[in-house]
């Protein structure tokens, strides 16, 4: 088994989406706003759309960090346009 790749993509104006693509073909996103507010999107690639989204406080962005055993990263947004 290899290491996973997360994909790291900076959107403008809005924050940070984190992506990893499993062995499976599910995608799974976290899309982080400046304000801590979370997206995050399952997709799987036999089925076009996605298969599940949730949109998350920043509270309960910090809950899912918890539940899934990583650290939650919250995104800090310097530009002010």
């Amino acid at each position: 088994m290899q290491k996973p790749n997360v994909r790291h993509e900076h959107l403008p104006r809005i924050g940070e989406r984190l992506v990893l693509d499993t062995e499976a073909g599910a995608t799974l996103a976290a899309i982080g706003h400046g304000s801590g507010r979370q997206h995050v999107t399952i997709t799987d690639s036999r089925n076009r759309g996605a298969a599940a989204t949730a949109s998350l406080t920043a509270s309960e962005a910090s809950a899912r960090a918890r539940v899934l055993g990583g650290t939650h990263i919250r995104l800090i947004t310097t530009d002010p346009t």
